[in-house]
């Protein structure tokens, strides 16, 4: 199937995109509680380590030398800062549920999987669908389920379209498998079926993951860089 593209930016939820309702207060302060201790462990950990770097380098240097090389120092310092929002970005990725395939089956849950994620590959399927397509389907949620776990930095979710009338109503979803490419809070793309990754051979047709994964780090929905030494432009954000 062809892809399909809005001229204008859809949005989830109204015009507005993906418009908060006040947090339930008890489950907002539970996964604060896990990220914090988290990060606080994670802080003690690589303070640990700075300190066993700066003993090995103290044991190594001239007996003459007497301060610490403030480039080195510097550098040290700013390797330690981004271990650390690497550690907290990923605690937090945790703590929403990132890592795994979601199956949603109520409009709340969905809106709020798309709010609190900045980078989210949304699914409107049909569960069980005709015999000769179901195969592809079915590949489809192997490399959902297989990028999930590869890419912690974006939610993945599916949901029965038919429980979604409105949504997909909403948002021009016509066609079954629609998967949707949200960027924050923002639908960026949405691709009618599964052309785009269908790979056609002597033994049939089979659901290329290698090409949908080119396709989200195109869209930049995954590809974030979490290494100490990536360019600034990759680093998480502290909406995600």
């Amino acid at each position: 199937m062809p892809t399909s593209q809005s001229s204008s930016v859809a949005a989830l939820g109204g015009t507005q995109g993906f418009a908060r309702k006040e947090p339930a207060t008890g489950s907002q302060s539970a996964v604060q509680r896990v990220v914090e201790a988290v990060a606080e462990r994670v802080e003690a950990i690589l303070d640990g380590e700075l300190r066993e770097q700066e003993r090995g380098a103290s044991f190594g240097a001239s007996a003459t030398t007497t301060e610490t090389d403030p480039e080195l120092e510097a550098l040290r310092e700013r390797r330690l800062e981004a271990l650390k929002r690497a550690a907290a970005a990923r605690s937090r990725w945790c703590a929403l549920g990132h890592g795994r395939l979601h199956e949603l089956d109520d409009e709340e849950a969905l809106l709020e999987a798309c709010r609190s994620s900045e980078r989210v590959v949304g699914v409107f399927w049909r569960l069980r669908t005709a015999p000769e397509t179901q195969p592809l389907q079915d590949a489809l949620a192997h490399a959902l389920r297989s990028l999930a776990q590869q890419h912690l930095e974006t939610r993945f979710w599916v949901a029965e379209a038919e429980r979604f009338p409105s949504m997909c109503e909403r948002l021009g979803v016509q066609v079954l498998p629609s998967i949707l490419l949200i960027r924050n809070q923002q639908v960026v793309r949405t691709f009618a079926g599964l052309g785009e990754w269908v790979i056609a051979g002597r033994a049939g047709v089979r659901f290329s993951l290698e090409r949908l994964a080119k396709t989200l780090r195109r869209h930049r929905i995954t590809g974030v860089s979490l290494h100490p030494d990536a360019e600034s432009r990759d680093a998480p954000s502290d909406s995600d």
